[in-house]
């Protein structure tokens, strides 16, 4: 991670849409581990938020089945038209996928995260664009700025906040730039005799969720600090306390009855809540921990690997099996083996649709040569074989239906956007 962003970190924690850190997860889908989350006094989490059920996706069982996705790949490697100009663009229809590409004067300022506004430092002054909703790469407008007090418990947080593009809002940590998710709250934190409390704050009316609700935890003595992790609107949390050697012991918490059952213990990130439910990961075999205490383990029992963006998946044949832990979505998505030997997953805010992206950590970049778009509405797919001159440094998606990724050709910067038709 780069240092600004362990700064940010230090203060703010989020789950992006667009994050470098995907070179991270490409190593850890290996080694079957998620990295542990840093937790500050003052935190502000991004949750991803909750996709609906696609077709007839069933929900996490033993016996997992999928929705059957064909693969309509795009025969040709991607050829771009890049512009020459800057801050100018161009556009190349593929079949079913349509690719734009624009120029920027100057260099990204953003080393992980960018969402609705993209600094660009050029000739030592800092500007900040947007794309529109017409396709244009275009300056900024000043942010509408938002400061308000937030008091709860006999505790105050001092918010500070700026809307780009109307009402896409983004915190800014010096020259860096990240997107609240839409529909996210804001996750503030508070210590409590050494436990670690979240309450969600809803940007925009001030509204405050406790996802603690009546449980009272009181960690063991071995415990060096303790953290409650919760959903909007989940009956359900994940405790977690830090002991010794880098252990950590897990807790299944239900905030409206007040339950709260011993897990078990093992290393950090080795349990994970999403939604409403509690999943461990050990030795390859993922599982949903119920309420009683009881493991179900996943795809049969057979091994998978974990994406820390919160996907699961195992290769059945040529075919991948892919399982959406925040939607309870399952999918079969055809003839990826291929092009997709190391796959990391990002879907959109709103969990309409997907995007994998096989990436080669070993090149110094991403490292991005094709990238697979699912439309979990429709059941399509496209697949495409990328350009390899980029050396890509970030992607994600821009809004609803746009994927992007940016990089450098030639020195220069360009960002590739990529919209399903």
């Amino acid at each position: 991670m780069m240092k600004a962003y362990d700064r940010l970190m230090s203060d703010l924690v989020f789950r992006e849409d667009f994050c470098e850190d995907t070179l991270a997860k490409a190593t850890q889908q290996k080694k079957g581990r998620s990295k542990p989350v840093k937790w500050a006094t003052v935190a502000a989490c991004i949750c991803l938020c909750t996709a609906l059920l696609f077709g007839t996706a069933v929900a996490v069982s033993p016996g997992l089945r999928a929705i059957l996705i064909p693969n309509s790949h795009i025969s040709s490697n991607e050829e771009p038209l890049l512009p020459t100009e800057p801050n100018s663009s161009a556009e190349s229809n593929m079949d079913i996928l349509t690719a734009r590409y624009y120029k920027l004067d100057g260099e990204l300022a953003a080393s992980s995260g960018f969402g609705s506004v993209f600094p660009v430092k050029s000739k030592g002054s800092l500007s900040f664009y947007t794309i529109t909703e017409e396709g244009e790469l275009q300056k900024a407008g000043a942010p509408r700025r938002i400061q308000k007090d937030i008091t709860y418990k006999w505790r105050t947080w001092s918010l500070d906040l700026e809307l780009y593009r109307g009402e896409v809002l983004t915190i800014r940590d010096e020259e860096l730039i990240y997107p609240l998710e839409e529909g996210s709250p804001l996750t503030l934190g508070r210590w409590e005799d050494n436990v670690w409390m979240p309450i969600l704050v809803d940007p925009y009316t001030f509204e405050i969720e406790d996802p603690v609700g009546n449980i009272t935890f009181v960690p063991d003595e071995d415990a060096h600090k303790t953290y409650i992790h919760g959903n909007p609107d989940s009956t359900t949390v994940l405790i977690r306390s830090e002991l010794a050697n880098e252990q950590e012991r897990y807790y299944y918490g239900n905030n409206q009855s007040g339950q709260v059952l011993l897990l078990g213990e093992g290393e950090p990130g080795q349990w994970s809540v999403w939604g409403d439910r509690i999943y461990s990961y050990e030795e390859g075999i993922l599982s949903q921990w119920t309420e009683k205490g009881t493991a179900l383990p996943l795809f049969g029992g057979k091994p998978c690997s974990y994406d820390q963006a919160g996907f699961a998946y195992c290769w059945e044949g040529s075919d991948l099996r892919v399982l959406d832990l925040e939607s309870q979505g399952s999918y079969l998505l055809a003839d990826l083996a291929d092009s997709f030997p190391n796959p990391v997953f990002t879907h959109n805010r709103v969990g309409t649709k997907f995007c994998i992206a096989n990436a080669d950590p070993q090149v110094g970049s991403l490292g991005v040569n094709a990238i697979a778009m699912v439309d979990r509405e429709t059941g399509t797919m496209v697949t495409l074989d990328r350009d390899p001159s980029m050396k890509e440094r970030m992607m994600g998606w821009l809004d609803h239906d746009r994927f992007l990724i940016c990089g450098t050709i030639d020195e220069q910067w360009y960002i590739c956007l990529y919209e399903m038709e």
